[in-house]
This record gives structure tokens, sequence and C-alpha cells, in this order.
């Protein structure tokens, strides 16, 4: 009879296992509603957003984005002081437990600096999400027409130097 209980507790390890399995996968955060203004060929800065949904019980914390077709991204979030909006560059962007963050025009957003080619509307860039814990997340945002969205030199005064620092 005890040669029995074994294989059954063996088996109670798998089935466990396979039931907190799926558990882990909900915890990792999901994308939606990403996307890119498309800008005129000769623009070198444009501008992404997206919904990050945390599932976790933890906050997560994006320390970079990167993209194979920009040489640089940065993640800054938009305020207006005195009547003139500044683009403050970001080290982090938290995504609280169990919420979202939304990357928005007049918000947190990502600037993107010199495409290696023009972009268009129909086309789709990789963005990768780095996290503190060195997890990446690949995220495929859309290229689309602005539509009525204002320019960026409509919707805000702002200043930005040769550096691609803005103040």
């Amino acid at each position: 009879m005890t040669y029995m209980i074994k294989p059954l507790r063996n088996l109670s390890l798998i089935m466990l296992s396979l039931v907190f399995a799926p558990a882990t996968a909900w915890a990792e955060p999901v994308v939606t509603e990403a996307w890119i203004p498309e800008a005129p060929p000769v623009s070198t800065v444009m501008a992404a957003f997206m919904t990050i949904h945390n599932n976790g019980d933890e906050d997560l914390k994006i320390v970079s984005v990167k993209s194979d077709q920009f040489a640089e991204v940065q993640m800054h979030l938009s305020v207006e002081e005195k009547g003139v909006a500044k683009m403050l560059p970001q080290k982090t962007l938290i995504v609280p437990a169990r919420a979202t963050l939304q990357l928005r025009q007049g918000s947190y957003h990502l600037m993107l600096f010199n495409s290696v080619s023009p972009l268009k509307a129909g086309d789709k860039v990789t963005l990768t999400l780095d996290f503190a814990d060195g997890s990446k997340l690949p995220v495929i945002a859309d290229v689309k027409k602005a539509g009525g969205m204002k320019s960026q030199s409509e919707h805000m005064k702002m200043k930005m130097d040769g550096s691609h620092r803005c103040y």
C-alpha cells in the first residue's frame, strides 16, 4: 500500500504546478493600443503612445525602452508651467500593481529619435520595454495617420535643443 503513496504525491505536485502556472502568466504586463502618429518624412522626432496594464501584485518599473527602428527612445512626461509645456525626461515609468499606465499626448509618452527609415501609416514598429527585474516585453506599435490629433508644435509651446533635451 505504501508504494502507491509516492506516485500519488508526485501526481499531486504535477497537478498543483499546472494549476498555478497560468497564475504567473496572468501577472505579466499587457500592452494595448500601442501606436505612433505618422510624421512628415523630414521629421527626426516622433512619439509613441500605449496603455500598459499591470495585472500583478507588485508595481512594475520600466527602466528603458529600445527599438531597432530608432537611434534613441526616451521616456517623457509633459507638464505645463506658466503657460509653457515642457517635456521632462523620466528615468523610470512606474505601472502600479493591479493598475494601468496610459502613455498619451500631454502626459507620459515615449519620444522616438532619428528613425533609420521613414515611417508611414500602416507600418509596424517593435518597441521593447525593459523592466527593473531584467525582464523585457516587446510591443508592436502601429504607425497611424494622426487624424484629428494636433501636431506637437500646435499642442504645446516647447523648446528642444539639438541634444534632444527638452525644457
